[in-house]
């Protein structure tokens, strides 16, 4: 079995932000490309979970940067098996440049779901034995994010065709681009996001109608929680919190 498993990139002109950096959600994109390639050797990839009436559900996100890379600049997505964490399977990632130097983390909770009832199974379900922790890393827990206080800062986002991908979702990547999307300009003139996690709570479709809400969590820090609601149901949709 294949343990690890990378895969170069080289940052296009599209995938740069005004400032000719990478987008994040961009880095999110090359992380799910290499997680799909490493699939398709396991044996457990998109068509061959589609056969067994079961996909994969990306749950919870956990990314660190260290420094953004520029359009044009060369970097290396690497990514191992991480174990279970309840009735998650984990995945790690490391994003290198091409001196080798890590100057970003992934790791991301997944989930199996069955096609037709759309609720999650357990990971003995999964057609491969990929229940494997490779390394001593010891991750963090990726619990529940709780909205500190009121919200300073509601919008409400509209959903467009390229939001939706292949299982008729809003694309995991795309909830990073909503909430890149939710600072100015001139906030990302001046800041990056360091640090973010991200809980997937509801699959956000097409026909909903999504409201996101702004909290400081701690000013001095730039720390922030956003959340995002069915503006019909007030179902959280998904929680987040970040630091520039």
């Amino acid at each position: 079995m294949e343990l690890n498993y990378k895969e170069q990139f080289t940052i296009k002109f599209h995938e740069g932000d005004f400032m000719g950096n990478v987008k994040l959600f961009t880095i999110m994109d090359y992380v799910q490309q290499v997680s799909e390639g490493h699939s398709q050797i396991l044996g457990v990839d998109f068509q061959s979970m589609m056969n067994k009436g079961l996909f994969w559900v990306v749950s919870r996100v956990e990314i660190t940067m260290e420094r953004y890379p520029k359009v044009g600049e060369d970097i290396t997505v690497e990514t191992c098996l991480g174990g279970r964490e309840k009735v998650f399977m984990k995945r790690r990632f490391k994003i290198k440049d091409k001196d080798g130097q890590v100057i970003g983390r992934v790791l991301i909770y997944y989930l199996i779901v069955d096609i037709e009832t759309r609720l999650p199974q357990k990971p003995s379900m999964c057609p491969v034995d990929i229940n494997i922790n490779v390394g001593d890393v010891i991750d963090n827990k990726l619990n529940k994010i709780k909205m500190p206080g009121e919200a300073i800062e509601t919008v409400n986002r509209k959903l467009y065709y390229n939001d939706i991908d292949i299982n008729n979702h809003v694309n995991n990547a795309k909830y990073i681009s909503f909430i890149e999307d939710f600072f100015s300009l001139d906030w990302h003139r001046v800041k990056k996001i360091s640090y973010m996690q991200l809980n997937f709570i509801k699959e956000i479709k097409f026909d909903d109608s999504l409201i996101m809400n702004k909290f400081i969590e701690d000013k001095e820090s730039n720390s922030f929680c956003i959340n995002g609601i069915s503006e019909i149901s007030e179902q959280e949709f998904f929680q987040c919190r970040l630091k520039f």
